[in-house]
């Protein structure tokens, strides 16, 4: 059996011109795209005539031909990619939009030079060996190379194939999780996991920052520093929600195989609450700290992980509806807002049946059968393409 794994590392960048030449790669990667998607305006050209304007760009434009080729050919297929995922599910993905400077920089390089990678370093093109920090070793065959950049940092990540044993089926009784603010996740046996609430151990810190940013001049050299402060707390943020999230999804696949979750639609609970100029919101503050606690949980990140380890051991992953999961008594069934008068406390106004609230609402993920999930009934529900001036083309 075969899987595709990822293997991410620090990079130690001490080629001489190293660093100047992988931000030239970001940037012509992010040239490529923005002129793309000025291409692309009223109607998506498509992957090959996109393709077929790279070289007359390269000849426009010199400075694009000194870096990796194969680099800015994937971004055209990652646009192509965005594009394609927007035509099918509009309700999950959003249309492509332009790049900022310093946003999401990274290029891919596939084929040769990524087969080039050794135990500790890998062949950037045009530049030459790289080495990077071998925190855990890596295994497979290495079938693309990811570069990111991240506060400053360079950061390498090898996609591999990976030949594994297919993995016996588990057979353990279901195990319902409900996941919240207050509790990171509650199962139905009354285990409870706290989040980490890394936003908000740091939030007057990077408020602190954010404020001497602000005061800084855009052009000066003690703006940068200040940005790259902040960029580098944000992402000292997001390293810990993202080690929570590994932790406790470990944890739950190694202790159980079959596991159900909320179906959450977290974009929708996190609408914002303002309203328009003639129908103002009500409770704008306080639904806006609501939305930044329940972003700070890193809940769908939980969700993905649970899911890809339970796949790869074998064990099986069910997503439920959320519809009245905290408002039903798991004993008699009666579902009422009474039930539940605090946030913690349970108590059936019916049977007397009194329980903590996330435990109870976890019993009642348990029990329920996964059904037809709403992202699959608005799709089909949808008959033609999301944007009407598309014309399929063949890739």
């Amino acid at each position: 059996m075969q899987r595709m794994q990822a293997y991410r590392y620090r990079l130690n960048v001490k080629a001489p011109g190293g660093l100047t030449y992988l931000s030239r790669v970001v940037g012509c990667c992010r040239f490529v795209w923005n002129r793309a998607m000025s291409l692309s305006t009223p109607k998506y050209p498509g992957f090959k005539t996109l393709c077929a304007l790279l070289p007359v760009w390269k000849q426009e434009l010199p400075w694009l031909a000194e870096v990796d080729s194969i680099a800015l050919q994937q971004v055209l297929r990652n646009f192509d990619r965005a594009w394609q995922n927007f035509f099918v599910s509009p309700e999950r993905f959003k249309r492509p939009t332009f790049k900022k400077r310093f946003a999401h920089d990274s290029f891919r390089v596939v084929g040769a030079a990524a087969g080039k990678t050794e135990q500790n370093r890998v062949w950037v093109p045009k530049l030459g060996w790289l080495p990077f920090r071998v925190s855990r070793p890596w295994r497979g065959k290495v079938t693309s190379v990811t570069y990111s950049r991240k506060a400053g940092k360079w950061y390498v990540s090898l996609q591999c194939q990976v030949e594994v044993a297919q993995p016996s089926k588990r057979d353990d009784d279901w195990m319902g999780v409900d996941v919240g603010i207050s509790r990171y996740a509650t199962l139905s046996d009354g285990t409870h996991y706290a989040g980490v609430h890394a936003h908000k151990r740091h939030q007057r810190r990077l408020a602190r920052l954010q404020r001497r940013l602000k005061n800084r001049k855009k052009t000066s050299r003690r703006y940068k520093k200040a940005a790259l402060r902040v960029a580098r707390l944000q992402h000292h943020i997001a390293c810990m929600r993202l080690n929570r999230a590994h932790v406790v999804s470990s944890d739950l696949v190694k202790n159980h195989g079959r596991i159900r979750m909320e179906d959450l639609r977290l974009s929708n609970m996190m609408k914002s609450a303002k309203g328009t100029v003639a129908c103002p919101g009500k409770n704008v503050a306080a639904k806006q700290g609501l939305n930044r606690r329940l972003a700070d949980q890193g809940l769908r990140m939980l969700r993905q992980f649970v899911e890809y380890k339970l796949a790869w051991s074998g064990g099986e992953f069910e997503a439920v509806n959320p519809r009245h999961t905290s408002q039903r008594c798991h004993q008699c069934g009666h579902i009422a807002q009474d039930n539940r008068r605090q946030q913690a406390k349970f108590a059936c106004v019916a049977c007397g049946h009194s329980d903590h609230a996330d435990v109870n609402a976890a019993k009642n993920i348990r029990d329920t059968a996964a059904g037809e999930r709403r992202g699959e009934r608005t799709q089909r529900r949808r008959q033609g393409p999301a944007d009407e001036a598309y014309t399929p083309t063949a890739a």
